[in-house]
């Protein structure tokens, strides 16, 4: 996609290049004030915050909802020591005051680019039109809308035995589904998740949300199965390995955190044991007969746009790459014009 370059003044000796997609330029304004200064003015807010840091990353984010209001924060970790990205913290924050939509999220530091649950919070928080700022210490800024982390148009199918699924299959999903642990009403998405291996093996898991609110994840629980099993470690060199959902929702509703989970999954083996193709994935809403109502397919890396790699981390490479599609050359550090 074709990308513009502006420029605009963060105040001091500061600049920023924007390298801003087309469609953010055409469908973008934010109370009538053009897009652009609402970058420069959260851009400046993120990198004047005296942030401390919680975690070795060095990563800061911002978000901007439609009245204008920041919240700004770093990373941090939660009551398992796990690490929660700034982008989510700070979507999380602002959008859960209630009274207005984020319309804006900028991010900086050390690999800030979009893990599965920044997207989900954004897709719980974000307008249809918000758009994401990344920032590089050398003032170059990729401005993109939101939408781009987001798959949701999966293929229904009607015969999917001829995929390879069985009955039998589902029927696993589904008793992960039924073992849901979450009695404390704390569960954003209750489903099922069976990943069958290449020698018809099952691994299943359903979701766990304790009382602090941390959620073992169905699609993470059954690769951690597969993965530390001694027959898993055999399976997980072959090819033929596909991942079923179970649920009851009336359409798909996988959180992009599990969605990471199974993507890095395919991308390891893709790497370690030369996988071919992504992994298939295939959802089944599933009746209180028991029975598929309902099925569609996707795979590994097409539910996850844009993935979240850490070998994709590089703000030079992003430099370089759009600069060269606007007709230029990259830029050294400095990003000065």
């Amino acid at each position: 996609m074709a990308k513009q370059k502006e420029t605009g003044n963060l105040g001091g000796a500061r600049r920023l290049d924007l390298v801003v997609s087309p469609d953010v330029r055409t469908h973008r304004q934010i109370a009538g004030i053009m897009m652009h200064e609402r970058i420069i003015e959260l851009s400046n807010k993120l990198l004047d915050a005296n942030l401390p840091r919680h975690t070795n990353r060095n990563a800061r984010a911002g978000a901007m909802d439609e009245h204008g209001r920041v919240f700004i924060c770093s990373a941090s970790r939660d009551n398992s020591g796990r690490e929660i990205s700034p982008e989510a913290l700070s979507v999380h924050a602002l959008g859960a005051s209630g009274n207005g939509k984020v319309e804006l999220i900028a991010v900086s530091g050390d690999a800030p680019f979009f893990p599965g649950a920044s997207r989900d919070a954004m897709m719980k928080h974000a307008s249809d039109e918000a758009v994401t700022a990344t920032l590089s210490p050398s003032g170059y800024c990729r401005v993109e809308r939101v939408n781009r982390l987001f798959f949701e148009n999966f293929l229904e199918i009607s015969d999917f035995g001829r995929e390879g699924v069985s009955i039998s299959h589902i029927k696993a999903a589904q008793n992960a589904y039924e073992l849901t642990f979450a009695p404390y009403g704390n569960a954003y998405a209750v489903y099922g998740a069976a990943i069958i291996a290449a020698n018809k093996e099952i691994f299943s898991s359903g979701l766990w949300a304790d009382a602090t609110g941390s959620h073992l994840l169905p699609i993470s629980s059954a690769i951690a199965k597969l993965w530390y099993s001694e027959s898993g470690n055999m399976c997980r060199f072959r090819e033929g390995m596909k991942l079923i959902i179970a649920t009851k929702s009336i359409k798909p509703e996988i959180p992009y955190a599990d969605r990471q989970a199974f993507f890095e999954l395919a991308h390891t083996l893709k790497e370690t044991e030369n996988l071919k193709q992504p992994l298939p994935v295939y959802i089944f809403r599933v009746g209180e007969d028991g029975l598929p109502s309902s099925a569609w397919k996707t795979d590994s890396h097409k539910w996850l746009p844009d993935p979240f790699m850490l070998e994709n981390a590089s703000f030079d490479a992003w430099r370089e790459a759009d600069f060269a599609k606007l007709g230029g050359k990259g830029r050294k550090e400095g990003g000065k014009p």
